[in-house]
């Protein structure tokens, strides 16, 4: 689902009478400043062929920051339970 707020009718935030989820352009900073951080601090070189990856850790660092620490050890354990990731499936 894509909301968004129209700026050229002098709105920058609402809350959506449908969902009832609020949208502002806040939003899209915050993820777009995580990204900026990561590739500084995590990533350091972001290749083109596997930017979705890139994105996707961060989309899934951005759904999960309220999550308390039993619900991130939970995870964690569900993630190792899958395996490890071998390197033919990160180069492809």
């Amino acid at each position: 689902m894509h909301l968004a707020v129209r700026h050229s009718a002098d709105e920058f935030a609402r809350t959506d009478p449908e969902t009832g989820l609020r949208v502002h352009n806040n939003t899209a900073e915050s993820v777009h400043a995580g990204l900026k951080t990561s590739i500084r601090s995590v990533f350091h070189h972001v290749s083109p062929k596997h930017l979705s990856r890139y994105l996707a850790e961060i989309a899934y660092r951005w759904n999960r920051r309220r999550a308390g620490a039993r619900e991130r050890l939970r995870n964690l354990l569900a993630g190792m339970a899958a395996g490890p990731l071998t390197f033919a499936e990160c180069v492809r």
